[in-house]
């Protein structure tokens, strides 16, 4: 109701009452308009009635909604179930046109506004969660693997647009380094050589022009196509997968082990750029959200390496929009060095339903551009629930989480180990892993069926989901590619583990019924492994 509706809603309720709710309105309304001015993250949380208000007015302004449209396209925002229409708020026409997943929609303003709104947000809470240099970002109805994807999509394209000279071809072997540059010139006098002896010319002076002739186009020689992709080892099928369909070959670096602790191996990344030859390299793909025992990349090192050789540089920030540790690390290094594009999931830091993503960057046209490689329009339910749930937190309620998080790392970590100790197993020290945990399982083998990776499945049936259970040289094969000890990283970890995550949500409530089931399990296998032992003492004692 606007004030002229108040104002004749005094003819039939005491004036006094109609103020009240006036002024409450009004309230609502500076909450709304705060937004839409500073286009950030509200200090404190909306209630309900605030966000509904502004979520039907919003809605209102899309086509479908309109009280007299007549839609006669294949595409109207039409809705058969009224609980499928309930749960979008009428919200059915998505976001995007055919050639920009980030383009205003004609049919749906309110849509379109909201879409811009969210991105605005999501925008400002990656710089107050530590990197305070990011430029754009793109929220995606798509998970992490499909977004990586289409990050590689786009960088295919502006390599190909590319030409040389490009940073570091000179120590990559690229085009422009001198030992190229020189065997191309002299492969020109070789052709030149008879046409200069035919015509009775200066040989010297057509050698020289040849040569400046051949220099000056290997100068501005387009790149090859890119063929493949480095990528530090982590044992999650999703990047490789996202490697391999966007049609590029993995190179495998292996990572290097100091204690308990697996890092990145940047030596290793820099001989492969210098025997590929950065040309025909996409990209490095790090990782800074990880399981234990691997840690997140050197980001940093690998940033300053790409800066220097001239490759591009995609990190996989899966869930570390929730570390103010890995988003420092983030930011130190696009400041260094060079990031092209880092991916991070919604529902593993936003506490959202699966199937939403944030590209983010420091450069804003790369980020646009990556919009324009989507094909189609795009759902609006990621776009929806991030809303509902920035405004519903507030910057205060988003802070009070994180804070929950580090501190509920550190309690569970040490009430972990207190527990191990008494079975003999230990915790894990991967001190540069913020997130997650991990713990030895080595003497928890019952029989031949029932290995270390039975303390997992004996979890799940008590109804912990999360956990996941290693054995030493497990092999799998994955996209075609066979790796030893798949799961730890590494191709001979020293130990069984179970690794598990200490994420954004988490409560102390969940801390310590997991560890009361824990044990629970412990002991059953304990008791188990004595019968065993007491069994087969029995037996040999019959033997005999």
């Amino acid at each position: 109701m606007n004030s002229s509706l108040f104002s004749m809603a005094e003819d039939l309720v005491d004036q006094a009452y109609v103020r009240q709710g006036a002024a409450s309105r009004r309230s609502r309304e500076k909450l709304i308009k705060s937004l839409l001015a500073n286009r950030k993250i509200p200090r404190d949380p909306w209630d309900e009635r605030t966000i509904g208000l502004f979520l039907n007015e919003i809605a209102s302004m899309d086509s479908n909604n309109f009280p007299d449209n007549v839609g006669v396209g294949e595409r109207e925002g039409r809705v058969f179930s009224a609980l499928v229409r309930a749960r979008h708020m009428g919200l059915a026409h998505g976001i995007g046109r055919s050639g920009d997943v980030g383009a205003i929609q004609p049919k749906a303003a309110g849509s379109s506004l909201l879409m811009r709104l969210t991105t605005a947000m999501v925008l400002h809470l990656i710089k107050i969660s530590g990197v305070p240099g990011v430029k754009a970002c793109l929220l995606l109805p798509t998970a992490t693997g499909m977004a990586l994807l289409l990050t590689f999509s786009c960088l295919r394209l502006r390599h190909r647009q590319r030409r040389w000279p490009i940073d570091g071809d000179d120590e990559a072997g690229g085009a422009k380094s001198p030992r190229n540059v020189k065997a191309a010139a002299g492969k020109a006098e070789d052709v030149k050589q008879p046409l200069d002896a035919a015509n009775g010319k200066e040989r010297g002076k057509g050698a020289a022009a040849a040569a400046s002739s051949a220099e000056q186009e290997m100068m501005t020689t387009r790149a090859p196509e890119p063929k493949y992709i480095i990528w530090p080892r982590i044992d999650q099928k999703t990047c490789l997968k996202a490697i391999v369909n966007a049609g590029f070959t993995p190179v495998i670096i292996e990572n290097k082990q100091e204690g308990d602790q697996l890092y990145t191996n940047v030596e290793a990344i820099e001989q492969q750029i210098r025997k590929l030859g950065a040309a025909r390299i996409l990209c490095v793909l790090s990782t800074s959200s990880c399981f234990a025992p691997r840690a997140p990349d050197k980001i940093e090192e690998i940033a300053l390496l790409c800066k220097r050789m001239g490759v591009a540089h995609v990190v996989n920030n899966a869930y570390g929009l929730q570390s103010p540790k890995i988003m420092g690390r983030l930011d130190r290094a696009a400041r260094k060095g060079r990031i092209d594009a880092f991916v991070q999931s919604t529902d593993k830091n936003l506490m959202v339903p699966v199937g939403g993503s944030i590209i983010a960057g420091f450069d804003k046209k790369f980020i646009q551009d990556v919009s324009k490689t989507y094909p189609g329009r795009a759902s609006m339910s990621p776009v929806y629930d991030v809303f509902l749930t920035l405004v519903g937190l507030g910057e205060t309620g988003y802070a009070s989480l994180i804070r929950s998080q580090k501190d509920n790392f550190r309690y569970f970590k040490e009430q972990l180990a207190k527990l191990l100790k008494e079975y003999g197993e230990r915790v894990l020290e991967v001190p540069d892993n913020p997130i997650s945990l991990a713990f030895t399982i080595d003497s928890f083998s019952i029989d031949k069926r029932r290995g270390p990776t039975y303390v997992g499945s004996m979890l799940f049936k008590r109804c912990v989901s999360g956990p996941r259970a290693f054995a030493r040289k497990t092999e799998k094969s994955v996209c075609g590619i066979r790796f030893t000890g798949y799961g730890s990283h590494c191709n001979a970890y020293p130990h069984d583990y179970l690794v598990m995550a200490c994420a954004i949500g988490m409560t102390r409530s969940d801390i310590d019924r997991f560890l009361k089931r824990l044990n629970a399990v412990l002991k059953d296998i304990r008791k188990e492994q004595k019968k065993l032992r007491e069994q087969k003492t029995s037996d040999s004692a019959l033997a005999m």
